[in-house]
């Protein structure tokens, strides 16, 4: 029998909220016994983590992080993070908008080609 573990938690946009959805999500993974898979759970909280950071330092407003984690405990498992910010302007076309003074785009903002590369 398939288990869910649907986990929403909304953080405040202070400096320490980061690190409190990272504990939080670690909490989580504990709770779901997937706290002790290596590079799984490793790279699931980088990927989070650089989330939680963009929606904190682009967005500037409160943040909710939802954790869905769907299968067989012990069997495959389908693990799902999502970040959502109440900004009202997507970052991505902001940094693609060529700046008035080099006509390249900005520096900055990878972290989100890191997210779409390491996440599957």
């Amino acid at each position: 029998m398939a288990t869910e573990l649907p986990v929403r938690r909304r953080f405040p946009p202070t400096a320490d909220a980061p690190r409190r959805a990272r504990a939080a999500l670690r909490q989580s993974l504990r709770t779901a016994g997937l706290d002790d898979h290596g590079e799984f759970t490793d790279t699931l909280i980088l990927l989070a983590s650089e989330l939680f950071d963009n929606a904190l330092l682009h967005a500037g407003t409160e943040f909710d992080f939802d954790l869905d984690i769907t299968g067989p405990p012990g069997g495959p498992r389908t693990v799902t993070v999502a970040v959502s910010d109440h900004g009202t302007s997507p970052l991505e076309q902001h940094l693609a908008r060529l700046r008035p003074r080099t006509g390249r785009a900005a520096s900055h903002g990878r972290g989100l080609m890191m997210v779409q590369r390491l996440a599957t």
